[in-house]
């Protein structure tokens, strides 16, 4: 009897690595041509960090608002650009910071003929990078395009809590879900 092939979802920030997204590409732009403007970005943001360790609003409400405000900076760009900024976050930030031993695991899932699925908040391009390098599929926040063009808005929610869950059920299709990460 053959073995049953297992679906494996993990998470990545703070699972499958330490690394943030949002501090690699506040590095990265602090090396661009937009670096006055991401410090811009970053200055009008303080309150609301303060308002959130004091407990004067919601962590979740903060992060959310701070990945949909982030993705203005890919307005313009088109998919190999997009793809230049995902490696360079990938590279510089994720991989280097990845757990070693959850993808050890995860590839021990993967020898054994199992699908690996990365879902997280995540912007689509850069988890398309993470993905490719560990042989998963991705399913991160999408980004709007128009005539080729990122539109610096997000299509939908941020791929986080419930977002997360009906996406990754979406993307089941029935089929069940063995272990999460």
């Amino acid at each position: 009897m053959q073995p049953r092939i297992m679906i494996i979802a993990s998470d990545v920030e703070g699972t499958l690595t330490t690394g943030e997204t949002w501090r690699a590409l506040g590095r990265y732009y602090e090396q661009s041509e937009r670096r006055s403007a991401y410090r811009r970005f970053f200055a009008m943001r303080m309150p609301g960090f303060l308002f959130t360790k004091l407990g004067l609003r919601s962590e979740k409400a903060f992060k959310t608002r701070w990945i949909e405000d982030l993705a203005r900076f890919f307005a313009g760009m088109d998919a190999a650009e997009l793809a230049q900024v995902a490696s360079w976050v990938v590279e510089h930030e994720l991989w280097p910071k990845r757990r070693p031993e959850v993808v050890a695991e995860l590839r021990r899932y993967q020898k054994a003929g199992h699908t690996l699925v990365l879902a997280s908040g995540i912007y689509q391009p850069v988890l398309d990078v993470l993905a490719e390098r560990v042989g998963a599929v991705a399913l991160g926040t999408p980004l709007e395009f128009e005539q080729d063009r990122a539109t610096g808005r997000l299509i939908g929610e941020v791929n986080t809590g419930e977002a997360k869950c009906e996406r990754l059920t979406a993307w089941l299709e029935e089929r069940p879900l063995s272990l999460a990460y």
